[in-house]
């Protein structure tokens, strides 16, 4: 998990704010509405799809849903 979190951090780049689906899917209503998200209305992309990708990610953890907050 530290790696995978290292991977998506990477691709985090220009001040963009990435999150995994795990993660948004441990949130309560009530964590999601004090960081002003709505989990059930994100989209999600893997993490090897983004213009932003590192080599490293696309190579070891393309699959990874993410979404930008």
């Amino acid at each position: 998990e530290v790696n995978e979190a290292a991977r998506i951090e990477a691709c985090g780049t220009g001040g963009r704010i990435l999150a995994s689906k795990p993660l948004v899917e441990r949130l309560t209503v009530d964590d999601g509405a004090a960081i002003g998200i709505d989990p059930d209305r994100l989209d999600y992309t893997q993490l090897g799809d983004l213009p932003t990708a590192t080599d490293k990610a696309r190579r070891d953890a393309p699959g990874i849903a993410v979404c930008q907050l």
